[in-house]
This record gives structure tokens, C-alpha cells and sequence, in this order.
């Protein structure tokens, strides 16, 4: 283990030896022969397994930075019986593992952000290939990662011999595991913001809150970005995590019509990672809206909310973790930011109003989102066409949100039909463009 960190004066100190195998650690900096290698690094740690052992160990290590209180670290270590294309194994930061394409330590939607900017290089190709979460020995490209300076294999995820989105399959297949002491981007914050917006400033429980993610303002446009991720969170309590959606506008300044990778995934209850890499080297500079996520207040806390005296509880929106690629291959972070909108408490049921009623993307490309606010059901849908013709009508099992697949269908101009389990209707109309 290499904690590749910009500063030196810190220490580690084994708080807890495995149970299993032996752990050595080397003050200061050094040079360890390990599987037919020199590693050279700050504070090296070397986990060493008996001989023939399979299976799993833990031990625990003490973080001392300076003039900060220590910190007690759990590693888990998977030992794994695995054939190998080479007698000598690969270690340290030669390895490959595939998914962790900048090559930090843990596999997240950052790793979405070098695939799209280097998407075409080309290397040596990977002779070994395995399912297990294992670092390989791979040939070195004859380039390397600009900001980290990492080479490039380490973004060639599937081994292949070239960068292509079949590379996000490991990043999505690998995803939040570790093989390394993991640090926090150290790198300086950019000057343009990153925050939410909603028209939303209160709601009750069981209806639908929306907000748009805006990068940019007049005083601080985005400048020459080429990708993003970001991670979204809010108290889980408050969310109904099969309602929970984000997705990136694809007309925004930041999509401008061009081909990107976007990602996004609820990695736990009211926690979503997402990330959209352009494609190729072209960057892009804007202000406005890149995205937009909405979810479903969970009605489930009603009790806890009548407990509590109040007429009002906040539900916080938070951004974290925003890291910037630029169009120079390089990385910046933006600073956190964090929105509230009040869930009332203890309001009387209100009457379904068109409003309750939301459709969305509109216009809309291939899927269409449809939630129904309050404590109603959805029970059926019809399509009519511009002329009134039936499209598509359908009864479904009740619910309050559904997705409707429009891949058949032309460009233009439809209406839709909601029932209720209660016999209200309410008609919106919705433009396709497939």
C-alpha cells in the first residue's frame, strides 16, 4: 500500500496485526523488493500472507498526520488463489486494476472521466484477463494520464488494446471497491460554482421534489470543462429510493449536442454518484443547467414528523466530491454546496390538483417518467396521438411512478391520459423527439 498524498510528515503505526499474515511498515521514504520489483514510496505498507493461504484477513493501521489527532484505519485484505500469464506478480501502482482508470485506489464514477477524454488511444494489449478484483501486470503504453501521470493502461479497463466505452463495463462491474489507501482529490478549487435550484420551497409527504443542477453563474461561467462527477445525497429517510432519478439534460451547454458518457448510480438509499465525460479532447464553456434529479418524499416517516412538535422539517440536498476535468486533461475540484426545502408536517390531505400531476423529461427522447403526488395511485394510462387517435392505452398495477418506453414512436406532438385508483383523470401533453 502506497498513500499517495502531497505531503510527507505523516505516520503509520500498526494498531491491530492480521490474524493470518504479516504486515511491515516502512517509515519515511523508501524502496521494498516485493514480487520481483523495487516499490518505491512514503510509509509503505507490506501485507505478506502465509504460504498457500486462501481466504480473507484484516488488520488495522494508525494515521497520524501532523499536528492532527491519529486515526485508526480497518483493511481488509482478500487473499485469492489466482493463476497468473507471469511468475513474478505485479505491485504497487504498476498494477492495472481494472475499473480504477485513474488509478487512486477505488472505483467510482471519477474513473468515468478519463475514459471519455482519452477515448481512442491506443496500447498493448492485456494477455491476462480475470473476473476476481485483482491488480494485473499490463505493458506500459507509450502515453501517460496528464494530470496524475498514471499511463494509460491503467484507463484501458477491459485490456483490450484500446480506450472505448466498453471500458465503463469494468468501472460499473468493480464499483466502490478498494485496493489502496484512497485520498480525496489534492487539488485546488476552481472559481465557478456548482449548486442546486428548485422552485420548490416546501412539500408535503408522498409528493414529488425536483431541482436542477446549474454549473456556472454570470460572474463565474464554467470554463473549458470536459467532464464532471459529482456525488448527491440527502438524509435516507426522506426518500423513497425506487423514486430516486438524476440524469443529465442531453441539449444543455455542457452536452452541446456532442457525444458524451454519462453515468449514474444510487450507490445507497438518497446517495447517487454521477458523471458525464465528453467524448474525445473538445471542452465546452456555459452557464445554466446540466441535470436534473427528483425523488419521491418518503411517507413513511409521518409518525417520527407528529413527534416531534414542529410544523416543519428540513430536507437538505447536498453536492460533495465535485471534481472537474478540464479540457488540458487536468483536474480541479469545486466546492461543496447544499440546498433546503421544508416537508410540512402534519397538513391535511389536499385534493389532486393538475399540478400533482408530473411528466418529465418533456420534451422527451425514448422513456417518459410519470409520477402522481399525494397518497393516489396511477391505475392506467391512454396515448392519444394530435388527432385523438389511441396510441397505446394500458392499465397498470398501482402505483405512483411509471415508465413509459416511446421508442416506436414519431416525432410529435401526444397527449397522455392518467386514471387514478380514485376515477380522477388529468391530461398532459407531451412532445417526442426520437
Amino acid at each position: 500500500l502506497n498513500y499517495d498524498i502531497p505531503i510527507d510528515d505523516y505516520n503509520f503505526n500498526l494498531h491491530a496485526a492480521p490474524l493470518e499474515g504479516n504486515v511491515s511498515i516502512y517509515p519515511g521514504y523508501d524502496t521494498v523488493y516485493v514480487n520481483c520489483e523495487d516499490v518505491a514510496g512514503n510509509n509503505l505498507i507490506v501485507y505478506a500472507p502465509p504460504q498457500d493461504y486462501v481466504g480473507s484477513d484484516r488488520f488495522e493501521i494508525e494515521y497520524c498526520p501532523p499536528n492532527d489527532s491519529c486515526e485508526i484505519i480497518k483493511i481488509d485484505v482478500n487473499v485469492l488463489e489466482e493463476s497468473s500469464d507471469t511468475v513474478c506478480p505485479c505491485a504497487a501502482t504498476s498494477c492495472v486494476w481494472p475499473g480504477d482508470t485513474d488509478n487512486n485506489g477505488k472505483v467510482n464514477s471519477k474513473d468515468i472521466l478519463p475514459i471519455g477524454y482519452y477515448l481512442g488511444e491506443t496500447g498493448p494489449a492485456r494477455n491476462f484477463a480475470t473476473n476476481n478484483w485483482l491488480g494485473l501486470n499490463s505493458t506500459e503504453w507509450n502515453n501517460s494520464q496528464i494530470d496524475n501521470g498514471y499511463n494509460l493502461n491503467h484507463v484501458d479497463a477491459d485490456g483490450n488494446g484500446i480506450i472505448n466505452t466498453q471500458d465503463t463495463i469494468s468501472v460499473i462491474g468493480q464499483y466502490n471497491k478498494v485496493h489502496n489507501l484512497y485520498p480525496s482529490h489534492a487539488v485546488q478549487e476552481t472559481e465557478f460554482p456548482l449548486y442546486l435550484q428548485t422552485d420548490q420551497t416546501s412539500v408535503d409527504s408522498g409528493e414529488v421534489l425536483t431541482f436542477d443542477i446549474i454549473a456556472g453563474d454570470e460572474d463565474y461561467p464554467a470554463k473549458e470543462i470536459n467532464g464532471i462527477s459529482y456525488t448527491l445525497s440527502l438524509q435516507n429517510y426522506f426518500v423513497d429510493s425506487a423514486s430516486l432519478h438524476h440524469e443529465f439534460y442531453s441539449n444543455s451547454w455542457l452536452t452541446n449536442g456532442g457525444t458524451s458518457i454519462q453515468f449514474s448510480k444510487q450507490v445507497q438509499t438518497g446517495q447517487v454518484e454521477s458523471a458525464l465525460s465528453r467524448i474525445g479532447f473538445p471542452n465546452v464553456s456555459g452557464i445554466g443547467k446540466i441535470a436534473t434529479c427528483d425523488f419521491i418524499v418518503e411517507d413513511d416517516i409521518d409518525g417520527l414528523k407528529r413527534s416531534t412538535g414542529v410544523n416543519s422539517i428540513p430536507i437538505t440536498v447536498k453536492l460533495t466530491d465535485i471534481v472537474v476535468m478540464n479540457g488540458d486533461g487536468t483536474y480541479t475540484v469545486l466546492p461543496d454546496a447544499e440546498t433546503t426545502v421544508m416537508l410540512n408536517i402534519n397538513s391535511e390531505e389536499k385534493p389532486l390538483a393538475k399540478n400533482n400531476v408530473l411528466i418529465y423529461p418533456n420534451p422527451v427522447k425514448q422513456e417518459l417518467n410519470v409520477f402522481l403526488n399525494g397518497k393516489e395511485k396511477i391505475s392506467g394510462y391512454t396515448i392519444f396521438n394530435s388527432l385523438g387517435k389511441v396510441m397505446d392505452n394500458k392499465a397498470v398495477n398501482k402505483a405512483n411512478n411509471l415508465k413509459i418506453h416511446l421508442n416506436s414512436y414519431n416525432n410529435g406532438v401526444y397527449f397522455i391520459k392518467i386514471y387514478t385508483d380514485n376515477k380522477k383523470t388529468y391530461t398532459k401533453k407531451i412532445e417526442i423527439l426520437n
